[in-house]
């Protein structure tokens, strides 16, 4: 796999990020591309459904209406559901118009 160097990759489209999408950008072209591939794969195969309903404490479930990330190709709207569903009177809050980061 190839990878984009970060000042290559700001010079080329400065132009088209604002202050906000550009502090993100460097915030993950800080990592290292090798251990950031490595962790997202585990987050995409960690699978505790099964644990969700022993869970007995008020559980209040918080999601972004406009959340752009996702679980193992799941909308996060759909992952925050689901938790929903698994976990025995919990509640679940779409805050609309709000993502991620």
């Amino acid at each position: 796999m190839e990878f984009i160097e970060a000042p290559l990759f700001t010079q080329l489209l400065p132009e088209y990020l604002t202050d906000d999408e550009y502090a993100e950008l460097q915030h993950y072209l800080a990592n290292d591309p090798a251990n950031y591939i490595a962790i997202m794969d585990d987050l995409g195969r960690f699978d505790s459904r099964d644990r969700l309903p022993a869970i007995r404490c008020p559980t209040l479930i918080v999601a972004g209406g406009d959340d752009a990330s996702s679980v193992a190709g799941r909308a996060p709207v759909d992952s925050a559901t689901t938790l929903n569903r698994l976990i025995a009177g919990s509640e679940l809050a779409v805050i609309p118009g709000a993502c991620h980061y």
